[in-house]
């Protein structure tokens, strides 16, 4: 199964940092940002767009799993207020926390 490419926007740099002199050279670069979900690893790509080149690409799986496990503990304390409550059965909110887990990238 292949990634997904979304969330494309487009940015612009006038400067960027040489780092053997550590001065700021003048540049006027139009990039784009990409974020692309794999299956098991997710990205986000900054792409130079008069070269088609990526510049920078970084690994964002880590931190969108725990965003996920943040999500998925709101929901479960949100459920658990609104069964005590009486507002659902608990098989209600077993079936709501279910469908969420099924259509979030764990």
């Amino acid at each position: 199964m292949g990634a997904m490419i979304s969330k494309v926007s487009p940015m612009f740099s006038f400067g960027m940092m040489n780092v053997e002199t550590g001065e700021i050279e003048e540049v006027s670069e139009t990039f784009v940002k990409v974020v692309i979900e794999g299956v098991e690893k997710n990205y986000v790509a900054y792409v130079v767009l008069s070269e088609g080149k990526v510049v920078k690409l970084i690994d964002t799986t880590a931190a969108l799993k725990k965003k996920v496990a943040s999500k998925d503990e709101a929901l479960r304390e949100k459920l658990a207020a609104m069964v005590e409550k009486g507002e659902l059965t608990q098989e209600q909110a077993d079936e709501k926390l279910e469908a969420f887990q099924e259509n979030t990238v764990q």
